[in-house]
């Protein structure tokens, strides 16, 4: 699956990844890679726990935990913890 970065909360390490128009997955960053806004990301994006995720933007693997899949931009509010 494919999807682009569209919202970041640094401070916990999330960042929510647009998967279809308006569902979005939420990836908790464990590794030190650099993730932006419009960055493109493949990988298990609607699969929860632990994944390696590629940032194609940047050719380099992400490692983390899946917190959430399929969500809306209310639920993002509320997990993204902004």
């Amino acid at each position: 699956m494919r999807g682009i970065v569209k919202k970041i909360n640094p401070k916990n390490g999330y960042f929510a990844i647009e998967i279809e128009r308006n569902l979005y997955s939420i990836f908790e960053m464990l590794s030190s890679n650099s993730i932006d806004i419009g960055d493109i990301i493949t990988g298990q994006l609607q699969e929860w726990g632990e994944a390696i995720l590629t940032n194609e933007s940047k050719a380099e693997t992400i490692n983390g935990i899946i917190q959430n899949y399929d969500c809306t931009e209310q639920q993002l509010k509320q997990q993204l913890k902004f």
